[in-house]
């Protein structure tokens, strides 16, 4: 079995290769550089530098393999790859999506973007399997861990939304469990995953300040107010926009709505991993 990863040194990739090295597999990463894939990946990983605009190398590296994992940082051009793949003999597609992902959504928010990308993979000859996590808990660092640290607080415009986030490995592991299995058994499949728990951001800080011996607030702020932060870090306005849609989402869809389900463990056989563990995890990040 031959498995070509696609955001092979990312928030996912990283555990989702050690997972596959773990279970024998032949990978290959495709990488932007190899001395960032060297520095990050098992070294039982076949490594290939390239350039996913360069259609040619793209197509000469993924051909022989059988399965493709994709989640890159350009969404736009996930369809096309995945079209050579297919062309050069892949038969297994797994995409890493959202919840809520819907082609007809807003523009511009996430889920529009990953809506319109299963639309055109699921009119691909080959298998697909849609992956749908919910927020990934290691978005806390990315977005809150300054404000945590400085002003002990996280701004959020969640309102009463309860979500289940997921931590990143468990999405990696149910990954790794589809792309080893039988192609029939999660062919044309859609799965949403969620975290065992589902918490309003301030339950959430809650539990922040509980597991870090330290008072964390949760600041609800509005769309507008939330927008004009996110500006302030000098992110586009686009990628504002898409942040704060997130927040508008989980409250239309999610509030006083504590959603979850099994399908981490009906894949994996392993419970998720819980926020109080995510947050012992990486608790030293907090107080430094």
């Amino acid at each position: 079995m031959s498995i070509f990863v696609l955001g092979a040194t990312g928030t996912i990739g990283q555990p989702l290769v050690k997972f596959l090295v773990e279970k024998k597999v032949q990978v290959t990463c495709y990488v932007r550089t190899l001395g960032k894939g060297k520095a990050l990946l098992p070294n039982e990983v076949n490594l290939v530098e390239g350039d996913l605009e360069d259609e040619q190398e793209f197509r000469q590296a993924v051909k022989g393999h059988e399965r493709l994992f994709i989640l890159t940082n350009s969404y736009k051009c996930e369809p096309h790859l995945a079209k050579i793949a297919c062309e050069e003999g892949i038969k297994h597609i797994v995409k890493i999506s959202c919840v809520f992902a819907n082609a007809s959504y807003d523009s511009g928010s996430i889920f529009h973007s990953h809506g319109v990308i299963e639309a055109q993979l699921l009119k691909l000859p080959v298998s697909v399997t849609i992956l749908r996590p919910m927020e990934f808990m290691e978005n806390l660092i990315l977005t809150s861990l300054g404000s945590i640290k400085d002003k002990g607080t996280i701004y959020r415009n969640h309102g009463d939304a309860c979500v289940a986030s997921i931590h990143a490995e468990d999405i990696a592991l149910v990954a790794a469990c589809v792309l080893t299995e039988p192609i029939d058994k999660h062919a044309s499949l859609t799965y949403t995953l969620t975290g065992p728990e589902a918490v309003t951001k301030k339950e959430l800080a809650q539990l922040i300040s509980q597991t870090i011996q330290k008072p964390v607030s949760c600041t609800m702020v509005s769309d507008a107010q939330l927008m004009n932060l996110f500006r302030g870090y000098g992110m586009t306005y686009s990628t504002c926009f898409a942040l704060v849609n997130l927040g508008q989402t989980y409250r239309l869809y999610l509030a006083n709505n504590r959603f979850t389900n099994d399908n981490v463990e009906m894949i994996t056989g392993q419970k998720p991993r819980t926020w109080v563990s995510f947050l012992k995890e990486h608790k030293k990040m907090f107080l430094e």
